[in-house]
């Protein structure tokens, strides 16, 4: 289902938010810049990844593969 646009996404990303909340620091709190790769897909792959996380590791990101990891992590 494609939800882009969808009359009720705000209220979806609302109520995720409320949720996820408590299980995150707050933004002003970060020790650290990450770069969230989606290298394991094989939906919207970019093409350039190798060189835009080289070029964000020279500003102090990591890249990070949500895959396998629980929502606190």
């Amino acid at each position: 289902m494609l939800l882009r646009g969808h009359p009720k996404m705000r209220s979806a990303i609302d109520w995720l938010r409320s949720r996820l909340a408590g299980l995150m620091d707050p933004p002003d709190s970060a020790t650290e810049r990450i770069y969230i790769s989606r290298r394991d897909t094989r939906h919207r792959v970019l093409l350039n990844e190798t060189e835009l996380e080289e070029a964000l590791a020279t500003r102090g990101f990591r890249p990070v593969v949500l895959t396998g990891m629980s929502v606190p992590d």
